[in-house]
């Protein structure tokens, strides 16, 4: 659970980390997965060679959307308790799912991910009411092209315009004197609301750096145009409730509480 001082970091800066948010085994557990997706070919390259349409095979920016489909600890994962109580904490209750994303550079030849606000593709009216959870796959740092913030930027909104580097990005050129970088090891998570501008940098080392990325915001935040008001009013499937709601029932069919620590222990043991 967040403390006050940390919650009280998010309000005001709109950003937070927390390094040792999982513990060992679920973080090995979550590597697992993640390579598995990757190995069996889930993910999709979406760095280009600046036309915005072809793929530029020689730097790999690799994504997958909605991992849970391919893997029950995924799937599971937004109903940790852990998980549920952090963001009820940050955006209130009742909170659901926006979107869930693995973003995979691999060694030597990882793309970057230029400037960008989540929400220019959301389109939430109050960025406060939402937030992005980031989780360091892999140990981030500067070198492997680690997550960068700038403090209290979620406090404007920033000009977008098309990312000629990715086959479907856009991207925004705020200040970049206060940027910061996320130093986070493996297993620890960023917190950033929706307005907080970020990027990512390109890896040039010899190990992989993945991250694993969730959107949560109050059901009730106010929205403009934008994904989110575009994707609750042509939702044919249930609205995936975290806090607040009924664990996963409506959506799977089951009660996915306790499920992610089963999953771990069960990836997890020899």
């Amino acid at each position: 659970m967040l403390n006050n001082d940390q919650i009280k970091q998010w309000k005001e800066e709109g950003y937070l980390i927390v390094p040792d948010f999982f513990n060992a085994l679920e973080i090995c557990a979550l590597q697992h997965e993640v390579e598995r997706l990757k190995n069996e070919g889930h993910f999709n390259n979406v760095s280009t060679t600046g036309d915005g349409k072809t793929v530029d095979n020689k730097n790999l920016n690799l994504q997958l959307h909605q991992p849970g489909q391919h893997s029950d600890l995924i799937k599971a994962l937004p109903y940790a308790d852990k998980l549920i109580k952090s963001v009820n904490a940050l955006v209130g209750t009742p909170n659901e799912i926006q979107t869930t994303q693995i973003f995979y550079k691999p060694a030597g030849n990882g793309s970057a991910t230029n400037w960008h606000q989540d929400n220019a593709y959301f389109g939430a009216l109050d960025v406060t009411l939402g937030t992005g959870m980031w989780i360091a796959i892999h140990d981030a740092n500067e070198a492997n092209g680690t997550m960068r913030i700038i403090p209290k930027s979620h406090l404007a909104s920033i000009d977008h315009e098309r990312d000629l580097n990715s086959n479907h990005h856009i991207r925004c050129y705020p200040d970049e004197d206060k940027a910061i970088p996320c130093i986070i090891p493996a297993g620890g998570v960023l917190f950033f609301n929706y307005g907080r501008a970020h990027c990512t940098g390109p890896n040039t080392t010899t190990g992989d750096r993945a991250g694993l990325a969730l959107h949560v915001h109050h059901v009730d935040m106010p929205l403009g145009k934008g994904q989110i008001k575009n994707r609750v009013e042509n939702q044919d499937l249930p609205r995936k409730i975290l806090g607040g709601g009924d664990n996963g029932v409506e959506v799977y069919g089951e009660n996915q509480a306790g499920r992610f620590d089963a999953n771990v222990k069960a990836l997890t043991s020899v």
